[in-house]
């Protein structure tokens, strides 16, 4: 459960409020936005009293924290879960370029990520989770590149991958601004690209 709760629920009854809460802030955040979220709103769209809601959140920002982490834990875990079908990509480029698609999909199917992008301008604390978050998602990434026998020191492929998670902030920011069908296809395409192309580069500096 999210560090940002007042009380760690104990009970699947407790832990299912929790979520219904987390699913409930989603939906009004994609019908109304950030600015119109409000404590006594979220109660009434998951069904608990005021009271219920302030036990597990101190405030409007402890929510969105929760939620922040609740959807950074579902990319690690795609992550995670896409280790072993590996093996059904023998090219990095294919392997890597499916497992990029995958995150560009979760991404975009939460459908929040302009009201998160504003609430991290907001709230400097949901830049920690972002951060502690990169370090995962670079150890997590790091197996995918020694699968496919990527050279260099563990500090070199962390920088590595701490360049594409930069791309990645990039383009999650572009997205935001720019979210019609066809600019989110471009601009997950332009990522995937840079992304790949970054890769090549770095194996093309062992050679030789």
């Amino acid at each position: 459960m999210s560090n940002s709760l007042k009380k760690q629920p104990s009970q699947k009854r407790s832990q299912e409020r929790v979520q219904k809460i987390l699913v409930s802030c989603s939906d009004l955040l994609r019908k109304e936005g950030l600015q119109s979220l409000t404590m006594p709103k979220l109660a009434k769209a998951a069904s608990v009293s005021v009271g219920s809601l302030y036990q597990y959140f101190e405030n409007k920002q402890a929510v969105l924290q929760a939620l922040y982490e609740d959807y950074l834990l579902t990319l690690r875990r795609l992550i995670s879960d896409f280790l072993p079908e590996l093996e059904g990509y023998q090219d990095w480029k294919e392997g890597m370029g499916q497992l990029l698609e995958n995150l560009f999909e979760a991404e975009q199917a939460s459908g929040t990520m302009s009201e998160l992008n504003q609430a991290m301008q907001l709230y400097p604390e949901m830049e920690a989770l972002d951060e502690r978050h990169q370090k995962e998602v670079s150890a997590l990434l790091i197996q995918v590149l020694k699968h496919y026998d990527f050279p260099g020191s563990k500090s070199q492929l962390e920088q590595l991958m701490n360049f594409t998670y930069a791309i990645n902030i990039g383009t999650w920011s572009y997205r935001t601004r720019f979210s019609s069908p066809k600019q989110l296809k471009q601009a997950n395409h332009w990522e995937k690209v840079a992304t790949i192309a970054v890769l090549e580069d770095y194996l093309l500096s062992f050679e030789g």
